[in-house]
């Protein structure tokens, strides 16, 4: 019974470790993705403005953002100061995540964790723009992570769910096996 028992549970638990891994690359890293190709897709869109027009076609385009309820979109100075942004409430504030990193290696920079200010965790990718080979500024996308987390919960338990099922029948199955050998 323990020799069965003992190779189902661990095909049991490769497949779950398996499926998590699966599941964590869908949701976090096509996140992480995603908001990197937002923020180099905006970027070079502002390579064409110098410093004085840089500002004001980040405050147009913060103005404009139609995903303001999904995704916030925040325009930072050289320094990391957030200049412009669809949150009202971050304008002015300095986000040190990963800003120094974009701005250092002059290219794109994802994070993921808890955001110091409000402890939410957010995923968030940031951007240099520079014209004329001087930086001028830093586009930055962020998102709360509180649905991917929640969804990625659920499908585990789900499958962990499932898991115990099968072990459950497994056992019993093979329990009512060795029993009749017995006999």
């Amino acid at each position: 019974l323990l020799n069965s028992i003992s190779a189902v549970f661990l095909i049991l638990l490769l497949a779950m470790s398996s499926f998590a891994a699966a599941l964590w690359s869908y949701y976090y890293t096509s996140t992480e993705n995603d908001l990197s190709r937002k923020a180099t897709s905006m970027a070079s869109g502002f390579r064409n403005y110098t410093r004085s027009d840089y500002r004001a076609a980040a405050q147009q385009a913060v103005n404009n953002y139609a995903e303001k309820s999904q995704l916030e979109l925040q325009f930072l100075d050289v320094t990391g100061a957030v200049l412009y942004s669809g949150n009202a409430l971050a304008a002015g504030t300095t986000p040190g995540t990963h800003i120094q990193d974009a701005l250092e290696n002059q290219e794109v920079s994802v994070w993921m964790g808890e955001d110091p200010a409000t402890g939410e965790r957010i995923a968030a990718a940031s951007c240099p723009v520079a014209y004329q080979g001087t930086t001028v500024g830093v586009i930055r996308y962020v998102t709360s992570l509180a649905a991917i987390d929640r969804q990625f919960i659920f499908a585990m338990a789900v499958i962990i769910t499932i898991c115990l099922a099968i072990f459950a029948m497994v056992y019993f199955s093979n329990l009512y096996f060795v029993r009749s050998i017995v006999e």
